[in-house]
């Protein structure tokens, strides 16, 4: 294999080139390939594609889920794209190979983090503004919340996926075998966390402010969708328990009703 280039294509060349001298070989002569290096290839590129697409569509849904609110799982769902753009951007100028490694090693989950923190309090914060004036924000009230509402968490999530990205260094001193298979996948993730860290202060807020997001009507609805559902669950369940506890006494009082007056 030659050094710095593409192996799928250099194996694209050198069947075709077999395939040429084959057909000038004398009839009783025959070539047969024993490793063909694309096959492998192929099946790398087919199971990155496939982890890849199937984790994207996993982390949308539990987006959905989670916020409860369609708008802004879009708007996080969007810095998956153009953080994974960003990193192969910077793959290309940078000269990290896209291998198994490298490209399977990109969590959806960490990339996303920042952008649900700054969505999910954005949303939260404006619904506790509506909720208070009882009405629907303008637009120059809304850019102010999502403006406080970004600086308020803007800190801690920096310094989270700041954090995050630096356990990847240590992995850029490795030598020798290791270190060629594991640096592809050490860059490719900190670019990929770079790009969404700079998507959720730039772009994350942008979004949330130029799209008027369905707003909580309610007390009940401050909360998301999921975890309001839980705790309506929990308190069915402490209905239930203080119900079984008035029977229990009930009974109790009743028998010791009953034995006071047998005797």
């Amino acid at each position: 294999m030659l050094t710095g280039e593409n192996s799928r294509e250099v194996a694209k060349r050198v069947t075709a080139r077999l395939t040429e001298i084959a057909e000038k070989l004398p009839d009783n002569v025959e070539v047969r390939t024993e490793y063909d290096r694309s096959i492998l290839i192929n099946k790398t590129i087919h199971t990155v594609r496939n982890n890849l697409f199937e984790g994207a569509i996993l982390v949308i849904g539990v987006l959905f889920v989670l916020l409860g609110n369609w708008r802004a799982a879009l708007i996080v769902t969007a810095a998956i794209p153009l953080s994974f753009l960003f990193a192969l951007t910077g793959m290309v100028k940078l000269g990290v190979s896209g291998n198994l490694m490298s490209l399977g090693a990109v969590d959806f989950g960490l990339i996303i983090d920042g952008a649900v923190v700054i969505v999910e309090n954005v949303v939260r914060q404006l619904g506790i503004r509506q909720h208070e004036l009882g009405r629907r924000l303008n637009s120059d009230e809304r850019r102010e919340m999502v403006l406080a509402a970004s600086k308020q968490v803007a800190n801690p999530m920096f310094f989270g996926v700041v954090i995050i990205t630096i356990v990847y260094i240590p992995i850029l001193a490795l030598t020798g075998i290791e270190g060629k298979m594991f640096h592809p996948m050490a860059m490719t993730v900190m670019l990929a966390l770079t790009g969404a860290l700079l998507l959720a202060l730039t772009l994350m807020p942008v979004l949330c402010s130029l799209r008027q997001l369905r707003h909580p009507r309610s007390e009940k609805h401050l909360r998301t969708a999921l975890v309001w559902r839980a705790r309506r669950a929990l308190d069915r369940r402490d209905r239930c328990d203080r119900n079984i506890r008035r029977l229990t006494l009930a009974v109790h009082s009743s028998r010791r009703r009953i034995c006071a007056e047998a005797r």
